[in-house]
């Protein structure tokens, strides 16, 4: 009886050490890395301070001084990524691909938009003196 017990001990540890390592290897290895560079299309110089996200998602990162981008712990699938900054049309880079345990790089160039505002109408007179 002694034995019988010892043994019935050994088989729930080895199950749950079964149940441990599979629950360890399905969550390893579900989310990527996204990283890139995004430049000024005509002069080729890094845009510090642009917008990179993922559309319909919460994630996104902003360009540092090079213009370099990191956006980390991205679900493993297919997205859009977006780029945005003020004076530059938005860019849209689709079929994005992120792998478990992976860096995706997507660089990309801006091209210079002209800012568009309603018009300013300046009406000139004179000023009646009291």
């Amino acid at each position: 009886m002694h034995l019988e017990f010892k043994l019935s001990n050994y088989i729930y540890f080895l199950i749950t050490l079964i149940f441990l390592g599979f629950t360890a290897l399905s969550a390893a290895g579900q989310t990527g890395t996204i990283k890139g560079t995004i430049i000024d299309k005509e002069t080729q110089s890094p845009v510090m301070g642009a917008n990179v996200f993922l559309k319909d998602n919460p994630l996104g990162a902003a360009t540092d001084e090079q213009g370099n981008y990191t956006i980390n712990d991205v679900p493993v699938g297919s997205y859009v990524l977006q780029v945005s900054f003020i004076g530059y049309e938005p860019l849209k880079k689709t079929d994005v691909i992120v792998k478990p345990d992976h860096i995706s790089y997507i660089n990309a160039a801006l091209q210079i938009s002209a800012l568009e505002t309603e018009a300013i109408v300046v009406n000139g007179g004179y000023f009646n003196q009291s």
